[in-house]
């Protein structure tokens, strides 16, 4: 069984090189997306990354009901729903290192 990281690495990879065209998806400002996360759904953002081409991809979910909702903004501030699901679980590890070499 595949951990909980590999997977959210597998499916923010995916998110990067796959996005369908934003007319398909629901986008809009990203302040007014966060807002109704956490009204609505409890959620707060528990992890986040930035793709090669600028996008910034976070992860909200809610600790209590398990929702869980994945946002990707781009350079030009559209914010979009990438995808949402149930049953988030937060595994106890440390942030993922940059595979950077440091100077």
């Amino acid at each position: 069984m595949r951990s909980i990281p590999a997977m959210l690495g597998v499916a923010v990879l995916t998110a990067l090189t796959t996005f369908p065209a934003a007319a398909e998806m629901a986008c809009g400002v990203r302040d007014e997306i966060v807002s109704k996360l956490g009204d609505e759904f409890d959620e707060k953002r528990v992890g986040m990354g930035l793709g090669h081409d600028g996008q910034v991809v976070e992860v909200f979910a809610s600790r209590d009901s398990g929702t869980w909702t994945m946002l990707v903004t781009y350079p030009t501030g559209q914010t979009c729903l990438y995808g949402a699901g149930e049953a988030w679980q937060n595994p106890a590890q440390s942030p993922v290192a940059s595979s950077k070499p440091t100077a």
